[in-house]
């Protein structure tokens, strides 16, 4: 990435942007978005396997932020919880 290119970006977005916390709130807002996860009939159906891909990437790039920030991302991943029954 060129400078010209960074500061660009960095004035976008500001000095305390992260974008592993961003992925969190991203992979969080697309569980929400699907239907209703407590009336799926079963594990193995296409809402549940995706539910858990975003579930597992969330917990992902919050392992990362605890990792970089040293800094855990406990709202985010309670509220994920709630979402998911």
């Amino acid at each position: 990435m060129t400078k010209d290119m960074h500061n660009l970006l960095e004035s976008r977005t500001g000095q305390d942007f992260d974008a592993r916390v961003s992925l969190c709130k991203l992979s969080l807002a697309q569980v929400k978005a699907l239907p209703n996860l407590s009336g799926s009939p079963g594990i193995g159906t296409p809402i549940l396997t995706q539910a858990e891909h975003l579930m597992c990437e969330m917990i992902t790039y919050a392992r990362e932020v605890e990792m970089h920030n040293c800094s855990s991302e406990f709202t985010l991943l309670n509220e994920l919880d709630r979402s998911l029954f």
